[in-house]
């Protein structure tokens, strides 16, 4: 499989690349790639996609249960400089 962003429908400028493998006797192990159950992921290279867009550090990531995550790198100029993430109230909603 490639690493080539466009491949996949990215820019070219677009970071992929899988999360290092954490020690295997660790806590976390359990829950690595390498142990998930079957699913879309077996066919992508990457689990980490990083970009920008209109001014803005993207990012998606798999979370240790396979789920893609989504972020986006805001400035003190924002109203949501330095707010968690699961205080942040957007309205949108994906289908």
């Amino acid at each position: 499989m490639t690493l080539d962003p466009r491949a996949w429908g990215f820019p070219p400028d677009t970071v992929l690349k899988l999360h290092p493998e954490p020690p295997e006797d660790g806590e976390m192990a359990k829950y690595w790639r390498p142990h998930w159950p079957a699913g879309p992921w077996e066919k992508e290279p990457f689990d980490y996609v990083w970009w920008q867009q209109d001014g803005y550090d993207c990012l998606l990531t798999r979370n240790r249960m396979g789920a893609w995550c989504g972020y986006v790198g805001v400035g003190p100029e924002h109203p949501w400089f330095q707010v968690g993430y699961s205080s942040c109230r957007s309205g949108v909603n994906l289908p």
